[in-house]
C-alpha cells in the first residue's frame, strides 16, 4: 500500500509537470495559421502569424470573398495588425486587404 501511494504521488506530480510545461510553452508558441477560401472556386492566398509577444502579421489575405473572414480574426485578436505584407497585386492576394481597409476607413 505505502508504494502505491508513492507511485500515485508520482504520477500526479509527473501530469502538473506536463501540465505546466504545456501551458507555459503555449505563451511562448508562435502560431502559423493559413486562411482558407470561403468560395472554393477561388484561388487565394493569406497567412496569420502570431507572434510570442502576441503581435499579429497578415501576409496577403485572399480576394474580396474572405474580407468577412479576415476582419472577424482580426477582431478576435484585439482589432489590431502590426504588420501586414502584400506578396503582389494580384486579386487572390490583396482584394482582402483593399476590402479591410475600406470598412475601417466607412467605420470611422
Amino acid at each position: 500500500m505505502k508504494y502505491f501511494k508513492i507511485f500515485l504521488i508520482f504520477i500526479v506530480i509527473v501530469l502538473l509537470i506536463l501540465l505546466i510545461y504545456k501551458n507555459s510553452n503555449k505563451k511562448n508558441s508562435i502560431e502559423l495559421t493559413q486562411f482558407s477560401s470561403t468560395d472554393k472556386s477561388i484561388q487565394m492566398m493569406g497567412y496569420k502569424i502570431k507572434t510570442k509577444s502576441g503581435k499579429l502579421i497578415l501576409i496577403d489575405g485572399g480576394t474580396k470573398h474572405e474580407a468577412n473572414q479576415l476582419i472577424e480574426d482580426i477582431h478576435k485578436n484585439g482589432n489590431k495588425v502590426d504588420y501586414w505584407f502584400i506578396t503582389h497585386p494580384h486579386h487572390d492576394h490583396a482584394e482582402a486587404f483593399c476590402e479591410v481597409v475600406e470598412n475601417t476607413r466607412n467605420s470611422n
